[in-house]
Protein backbone atom coordinates (compact mmCIF):
# COMPACT_ATOMS: atom_id res chain seq x y z
CA UNK A 1 0.00 0.00 0.00
CA UNK A 2 2.22 2.82 -1.31
CA UNK A 3 0.28 5.67 0.30
CA UNK A 4 0.98 4.45 3.83
CA UNK A 5 4.28 2.74 2.99
CA UNK A 6 3.38 -0.71 4.28
CA UNK A 7 2.36 -4.15 3.09
CA UNK A 8 -0.93 -5.69 4.18
CA UNK A 9 -2.27 -9.20 3.66
CA UNK A 10 -6.03 -9.10 3.21
CA UNK A 11 -8.64 -11.83 2.84
CA UNK A 12 -11.71 -10.84 0.87
CA UNK A 13 -14.92 -12.92 0.87
CA UNK A 14 -18.16 -12.24 -0.95
CA UNK A 15 -21.44 -14.02 -0.20
CA UNK A 16 -24.72 -13.70 -2.14
CA UNK A 17 -28.10 -13.12 -0.45
CA UNK A 18 -31.27 -14.34 -2.21
CA UNK A 19 -34.92 -13.66 -1.58
CA UNK A 20 -37.55 -16.39 -1.16
CA UNK A 21 -37.89 -16.62 -4.94
CA UNK A 22 -34.19 -17.23 -5.46
CA UNK A 23 -33.47 -13.78 -6.82
CA UNK A 24 -30.17 -12.22 -5.91
CA UNK A 25 -30.90 -9.14 -3.85
CA UNK A 26 -27.53 -8.35 -2.29
CA UNK A 27 -23.92 -9.35 -1.90
CA UNK A 28 -22.21 -9.16 1.47
CA UNK A 29 -18.49 -8.62 1.29
CA UNK A 30 -16.08 -8.96 4.20
CA UNK A 31 -12.45 -7.92 4.34
CA UNK A 32 -10.15 -9.30 7.03
CA UNK A 33 -6.68 -8.03 7.82
CA UNK A 34 -4.43 -11.11 8.11
CA UNK A 35 -1.18 -9.16 8.19
CA UNK A 36 -0.14 -10.20 11.71
CA UNK A 37 -0.92 -13.85 10.98
CA UNK A 38 0.98 -13.76 7.68
CA UNK A 39 4.01 -12.07 9.26
CA UNK A 40 4.18 -14.72 12.01
CA UNK A 41 3.78 -17.48 9.42
CA UNK A 42 6.58 -16.03 7.28
CA UNK A 43 8.84 -15.74 10.33
CA UNK A 44 8.22 -19.37 11.29
CA UNK A 45 8.85 -20.53 7.73
CA UNK A 46 12.14 -18.64 7.67
CA UNK A 47 13.18 -20.10 11.03
CA UNK A 48 12.53 -23.61 9.71
CA UNK A 49 15.08 -23.22 6.89
CA UNK A 50 17.63 -20.93 8.55
CA UNK A 51 20.54 -21.66 10.86
CA UNK A 52 19.85 -19.66 14.01
CA UNK A 53 23.46 -18.71 14.73
CA UNK A 54 24.79 -17.71 11.31
CA UNK A 55 21.66 -16.74 9.41
CA UNK A 56 22.63 -19.00 6.51
CA UNK A 57 20.31 -21.69 5.17
CA UNK A 58 20.35 -24.87 7.26
CA UNK A 59 21.12 -28.42 6.23
CA UNK A 60 17.47 -29.37 5.86
CA UNK A 61 16.83 -26.63 3.33
CA UNK A 62 20.09 -27.42 1.55
CA UNK A 63 19.03 -31.04 0.98
CA UNK A 64 15.65 -30.03 -0.42
CA UNK A 65 17.13 -27.29 -2.59
CA UNK A 66 19.86 -29.58 -3.90
CA UNK A 67 17.29 -32.07 -5.16
CA UNK A 68 15.28 -29.30 -6.79
CA UNK A 69 18.29 -27.76 -8.55
CA UNK A 70 19.45 -31.18 -9.71
CA UNK A 71 16.09 -31.86 -11.38
CA UNK A 72 16.05 -28.41 -12.91
CA UNK A 73 19.51 -28.92 -14.40
CA UNK A 74 18.73 -32.25 -16.09
CA UNK A 75 16.97 -30.91 -19.24
CA UNK A 76 19.71 -28.36 -20.00
CA UNK A 77 22.54 -30.67 -18.85
CA UNK A 78 24.36 -27.75 -17.29
CA UNK A 79 27.16 -28.57 -14.81
CA UNK A 80 26.35 -28.36 -11.13
CA UNK A 81 29.03 -27.71 -8.50
CA UNK A 82 29.34 -28.05 -4.76
CA UNK A 83 32.01 -26.78 -2.38
CA UNK A 84 32.41 -28.23 1.10
CA UNK A 85 34.39 -26.06 3.54
CA UNK A 86 35.70 -26.72 7.02
CA UNK A 87 37.35 -24.30 9.46
CA UNK A 88 40.81 -25.64 10.23
CA UNK A 89 41.44 -26.69 13.84
CA UNK A 90 38.21 -25.13 15.07
CA UNK A 91 38.04 -27.38 18.14
CA UNK A 92 41.38 -25.97 19.28
CA UNK A 93 40.03 -22.48 18.58
CA UNK A 94 37.00 -23.09 20.80
CA UNK A 95 39.15 -24.63 23.52
CA UNK A 96 41.48 -21.63 23.55
CA UNK A 97 39.09 -18.71 23.13
CA UNK A 98 35.78 -20.14 24.38
CA UNK A 99 32.53 -20.97 22.67
CA UNK A 100 31.18 -17.40 22.64
CA UNK A 101 34.19 -16.24 20.66
CA UNK A 102 33.84 -19.38 18.57
CA UNK A 103 30.27 -18.38 17.75
CA UNK A 104 31.48 -14.94 16.66
CA UNK A 105 34.02 -16.62 14.42
CA UNK A 106 31.32 -18.76 12.79
CA UNK A 107 29.19 -15.66 12.19
CA UNK A 108 32.12 -13.86 10.54
CA UNK A 109 32.85 -16.85 8.31
CA UNK A 110 29.17 -17.11 7.34
CA UNK A 111 29.00 -13.42 6.43
CA UNK A 112 32.14 -13.74 4.34
CA UNK A 113 30.78 -16.77 2.51
CA UNK A 114 27.58 -14.91 1.67
CA UNK A 115 29.46 -11.83 0.49
CA UNK A 116 31.74 -13.94 -1.70
CA UNK A 117 28.84 -15.18 -3.83
CA UNK A 118 28.04 -13.03 -6.83
CA UNK A 119 24.91 -14.72 -8.25
CA UNK A 120 21.44 -14.93 -6.77
CA UNK A 121 21.31 -18.64 -7.64
CA UNK A 122 24.40 -19.47 -5.53
CA UNK A 123 23.64 -20.59 -1.99
CA UNK A 124 25.74 -20.80 1.17
CA UNK A 125 24.70 -23.22 3.92
CA UNK A 126 25.86 -24.09 7.39
CA UNK A 127 26.08 -27.85 7.02
CA UNK A 128 26.89 -28.56 10.65
CA UNK A 129 29.34 -27.46 13.35
CA UNK A 130 32.22 -25.68 11.64
CA UNK A 131 31.40 -27.14 8.21
CA UNK A 132 29.77 -25.11 5.46
CA UNK A 133 28.86 -25.76 1.86
CA UNK A 134 28.24 -23.66 -1.22
CA UNK A 135 25.86 -24.79 -3.93
CA UNK A 136 26.61 -23.48 -7.42
CA UNK A 137 24.11 -24.26 -10.21
CA UNK A 138 25.37 -24.00 -13.80
CA UNK A 139 29.01 -24.00 -12.70
CA UNK A 140 31.94 -25.98 -14.04
CA UNK A 141 34.73 -27.41 -11.92
CA UNK A 142 37.04 -24.55 -12.89
CA UNK A 143 34.37 -22.02 -11.97
CA UNK A 144 33.84 -23.66 -8.58
CA UNK A 145 37.58 -23.70 -7.92
CA UNK A 146 37.69 -19.94 -8.56
CA UNK A 147 34.87 -19.40 -6.06
CA UNK A 148 36.65 -21.57 -3.47
CA UNK A 149 39.89 -19.63 -3.97
CA UNK A 150 38.06 -16.32 -3.55
CA UNK A 151 36.35 -17.53 -0.37
CA UNK A 152 39.65 -18.70 1.12
CA UNK A 153 41.32 -15.39 0.27
CA UNK A 154 38.47 -13.39 1.78
CA UNK A 155 38.57 -15.42 4.99
CA UNK A 156 42.33 -14.97 5.31
CA UNK A 157 41.80 -11.21 4.96
CA UNK A 158 39.64 -11.31 8.08
CA UNK A 159 42.79 -12.06 10.08
CA UNK A 160 40.91 -13.81 12.87
CA UNK A 161 43.68 -14.80 15.33
CA UNK A 162 44.18 -18.52 15.95
CA UNK A 163 47.15 -18.99 18.28
CA UNK A 164 46.64 -22.76 18.55
CA UNK A 165 46.64 -23.46 14.82
CA UNK A 166 49.74 -25.42 13.76
CA UNK A 167 49.53 -24.04 10.21
CA UNK A 168 48.71 -20.34 10.55
CA UNK A 169 48.46 -17.50 13.04
CA UNK A 170 44.91 -16.80 11.85
CA UNK A 171 41.79 -18.76 10.86
CA UNK A 172 42.03 -20.74 7.61
CA UNK A 173 39.70 -23.13 5.83
CA UNK A 174 40.02 -26.30 3.81
CA UNK A 175 37.77 -26.95 0.82
CA UNK A 176 36.65 -29.83 -1.38
CA UNK A 177 35.07 -29.25 -4.79
CA UNK A 178 33.05 -31.42 -7.15
CA UNK A 179 31.10 -30.68 -10.33
CA UNK A 180 28.73 -32.98 -12.20
CA UNK A 181 26.22 -32.80 -15.03
CA UNK A 182 22.77 -33.79 -13.67
CA UNK A 183 21.33 -36.87 -15.40
CA UNK A 184 18.51 -39.30 -14.75
CA UNK A 185 21.10 -42.07 -14.37
CA UNK A 186 22.80 -40.21 -11.54
CA UNK A 187 21.65 -38.49 -8.34
CA UNK A 188 22.64 -35.49 -6.20
CA UNK A 189 24.26 -37.89 -3.73
CA UNK A 190 27.17 -38.09 -6.16
CA UNK A 191 28.10 -34.59 -5.09
CA UNK A 192 29.33 -36.18 -1.85
CA UNK A 193 32.54 -36.35 -3.89
CA UNK A 194 33.08 -32.78 -2.69
CA UNK A 195 32.95 -33.98 0.92
CA UNK A 196 35.53 -36.65 0.16
CA UNK A 197 37.73 -34.05 -1.52
CA UNK A 198 37.45 -31.90 1.62
CA UNK A 199 38.78 -34.71 3.79
CA UNK A 200 41.60 -35.19 1.33
CA UNK A 201 42.46 -31.50 1.62
CA UNK A 202 42.55 -31.86 5.40
CA UNK A 203 44.73 -34.94 5.09
CA UNK A 204 47.19 -33.06 2.89
CA UNK A 205 47.79 -30.46 5.59
CA UNK A 206 44.69 -28.20 5.41
CA UNK A 207 44.47 -24.56 4.29
CA UNK A 208 43.98 -25.70 0.69
CA UNK A 209 41.42 -26.83 -1.89
CA UNK A 210 41.16 -30.27 -3.47
CA UNK A 211 38.99 -31.04 -6.51
CA UNK A 212 37.41 -34.45 -6.87
CA UNK A 213 39.42 -36.43 -9.43
CA UNK A 214 36.24 -38.13 -10.71
CA UNK A 215 34.48 -34.93 -11.79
Amino acid sequence: MPRIGSRLYLTVDAGPIYDVHGTLIAVVQTIRDNTDYKNVQSKLEKMAITDELTGLYNRRYFTDHLDMEWRRGMPSREPFALIFLDIDYFKQYNDLYGHLVGDDCLKSIATTLQQSLLRATDMATRYGGEEFCILLPNTSLNGALKVAAQVQANIKRLQIPHADSPISSSITISAGVASLVPTTEDSPSRLSLADRALYEAKGRGRDQTVASDTC
